[in-house]
């Protein structure tokens, strides 16, 4: 008992055994620890060296423990990020895969077309083009080809007759000769005012425009009654389904991004992580960009979209 008080003691005073401890005992009285005697002082140094010895390897040992437990959790954290790979922060955009883009082929006026915002269901009406010209073409091209027909239908009378006194020897043969080269010339014409004819109809046809599917008109580049000349675009109309999100990603992350890919964003839907559809690697330059397309749940998108986005590369 007496050594486990010098013991305290010495541990307390952190080996000044030469002073005076005072130690309030539980029934209050005050033990007073006197300096020791020359004959006790080996060995209570003995005790305060034995006791830094074990306090020194303890500490060794609690260091390298936590040096350990850090290095293991930096490895962790390491291969962690390794398997969820990097986080690439992009902007995207909502882009419509059903689109179409009304170009006027023929200079004319308009008659009608549909106003933006407007919402069309397919087989309705989105613009339709004056097309009293081209049908004026090609009533002509019709006038004609009765002309020919007409025509060709006389010369052929006339050639069985011409044939008939040839063999009498009444005609000669350069007269039948003409006449079969006068009918290959009228069958001819009559072959290409039909293509003709066949391209007006069709042309015609597109100038009544409608739509192909449900969507909705996003822009216009013309009124009603306004005359636009050839190959301008008027209207632009989007579908309403089947939309997606198109993420410009610098070309440096080609290599890591894959099928595997994910991206991550927030919108007004919701979080939404979804798997990487199509990957356009339109590389020009070192600093360009590429695309990625990620197809986009069924829900009210709207078309031009800005969506921040991350790429989570596998």
């Amino acid at each position: 008992m007496k050594a486990t008080w010098y013991f305290l003691i010495i541990w307390l005073t952190d080996g000044n055994i030469y002073g005076y401890v005072t130690h309030t005992c539980p029934t209050g009285s005050d033990i007073t620890v006197k300096p020791p005697s020359r004959k006790n002082t080996r060995y209570r140094l003995y005790l305060v060296n034995k006791f830094k010895r074990y306090q020194s390897i303890t500490q060794s040992f609690c260091t390298l423990f936590w040096a350990g437990l850090v290095l293991c959790g930096w490895h962790v954290s390491a291969q962690q990020d390794q398997d969820n790979g990097a986080i690439i922060q992009t902007i995207s955009r909502v882009v419509a895969t059903q689109e179409l883009v009304v170009i006027n082929e023929s200079p004319g006026f308009i008659e009608w077309v549909a106003e933006v915002g407007a919402e069309v269901k397919q087989g309705q009406t989105l613009l339709k083009l004056d097309a009293s010209q081209l049908n004026l073409d090609l009533r002509v091209i019709n006038n004609e080809q009765a002309r020919l027909k007409s025509e060709l239908s006389y010369n052929e009378d006339l050639l069985l007759k011409t044939q008939r006194l040839h063999k009498k020897h009444s005609i000669s043969e350069s007269e039948v000769d003409r006449l079969n080269y006068v009918l290959d010339q009228l069958t001819l014409r009559i072959k290409e005012n039909a293509l003709k004819a066949q391209l007006l109809e069709k042309k015609i046809a597109r100038m009544h425009v409608r739509a192909p599917f449900d969507g909705i008109v996003v822009k216009r580049n013309t009124n009603a009654f306004q005359y636009e000349q050839e190959h301008e675009a008027l209207l632009r109309f989007i579908g309403n389904a089947n939309k997606e999100l198109e993420v410009a990603v610098p070309a440096k992350y080609l290599p890591d991004i894959n099928h595997d890919s994910r991206v991550s964003f927030t919108s007004r839907f919701g979080d939404f992580e979804l798997a990487i559809s199509a990957i356009i690697p339109e590389v020009l330059y070192d600093d360009s960009n590429i695309k990625v397309r990620v197809r986009l749940p069924l829900m009210d998108w709207v078309d031009g979209e800005i969506i921040y986005t991350k790429i989570l590369t596998r």
